[in-house]
């Protein structure tokens, strides 16, 4: 029977907090001081030579290789985006602690992280702003992705039919119209109290009625 405390001492030992974070920090340290780089547009696979299509095919192989080719999006990453994702790939790499965890502890470093550190991850998210802006432009063809202006028609439009549609009463059912309504509370409480000597109705005094039943 194998004793406990070799079972013990084959279990693997984990790493500690503080060692998972000096590792991050460290990886971190070391990816803010390179440039930011944005992959290129034209992948290796377009840039290989391949035999002329036939003319039934050239329509097809174009639509093929325009969807190979992702749209541009709409807004490049913020400093914390730059931060967590590096965050993840260096966990990734080293394996010292799982993806999840490092996801969880992103936003608590990013809070504890000091002003001039957090400047450095500012300046890669204005690079990678000026870097999209100038791909943007150059291929307008890939920037398929619209945001809706403030203030358009469509939107108003959606907006007034949305309004309506919350104010439509719903259809009569025929036992709804058959069934007696109710007056509702707030009439009631609306109402004048009854005063017997305003009444309408016009009745003979006490003495008079005793007088026409005998």
């Amino acid at each position: 029977m194998i004793p406990d405390s070799a079972i013990i001492s084959v279990q693997p030992r984990l790493p500690s907090l503080a060692c998972v974070l000096e590792k991050l920090s460290q990886a971190a340290e070391a990816w803010s001081s390179s440039p930011v780089t944005i992959p290129s547009l034209n992948s290796s696979s377009a840039q290989t030579s391949l035999p002329q299509p036939s003319h039934d095919t050239s329509n097809a192989q174009s639509l093929s290789r325009r969807s190979a080719i992702s749209p541009l999006p709409l807004r490049s990453p913020n400093p914390f985006i730059l931060f967590r994702t590096h965050l993840i790939a260096s966990a990734k790499a080293s394996g010292v602690i799982a993806q999840g965890d490092v996801s969880k502890m992103a936003s608590s470093l990013w809070a504890d992280m000091d002003d001039l550190d957090k400047q450095t991850w500012k300046d890669k998210a204005a690079l990678a702003k000026e870097s999209l802006a100038s791909k943007r432009a150059e291929h307008p063809e890939l920037c398929t992705r619209k945001r809706a202006k403030r203030g358009s028609s469509d939107r108003h439009r959606r907006r007034e039919t949305a309004n309506a549609s919350a104010y439509t009463q719903p259809p009569i059912s025929r036992r709804s119209s058959s069934s007696t309504t109710l007056p509702s509370f707030a009439y009631l409480l609306a109402c004048p109290p009854f005063d017997s000597s305003s009444s309408s109705i016009g009745l003979p005094p006490p003495s008079r009625l005793a007088d026409e039943l005998s």
